[in-house]
């Protein structure tokens, strides 16, 4: 009898485990809009990279945090593929408002990106789905 409901605790465990494998409670609502972005200027993922910010140029996109101390957090950017004088290409974030100004000094964002902490989730559908539910949107704090 005590080996039957070990074993059954142990599975409801593993159970409760597999549903909650999210980045965080609600993340599933956000898998749509989820962007393949490997921004972590590995030199194993530089064709991904090129090619997936190619794609995503001057395209909104969310970038999503989970941190223990100051929980979810997300910031509105921008993905800039950019060269250098000797012709190599590299990319970067920028804000909606540095991505907005034609001239003077733009704040290049260069992150140490995490996949195991972080998403890149397209704007415009992360927009509907917060507007939509609101127990998510308690959940994330914009920056």
């Amino acid at each position: 009898m005590r080996r039957t409901t070990l074993l059954i605790l142990i599975l409801l465990s593993f159970q409760l485990f597999a549903q909650d494998s999210g980045l965080f409670v609600g993340s599933d609502k956000l898998e749509r809009c989820l962007v393949d972005l490997p921004l972590d200027y590995a030199s194993k993922n530089e064709q991904r990279l090129q090619a997936a910010a190619g794609i995503l140029a001057n395209t909104e996109l969310i970038y999503l945090t989970v941190d223990k101390k100051k929980g979810v957090t997300f910031q509105r950017v921008f993905v800039v593929v950019d060269q250098t004088s000797k012709g190599s290409t590299f990319v970067y974030l920028l804000s909606p408002a540095d991505h907005a100004r034609t001239g003077g000094t733009k704040s290049a964002m260069f992150v140490n990106y995490e996949p195991k902490k972080q998403r890149f989730y397209g704007a415009a559908y992360f927009n509907e789905v917060l507007l939509s539910d609101s127990e998510l949107k308690s959940r994330l704090k914009e920056q």
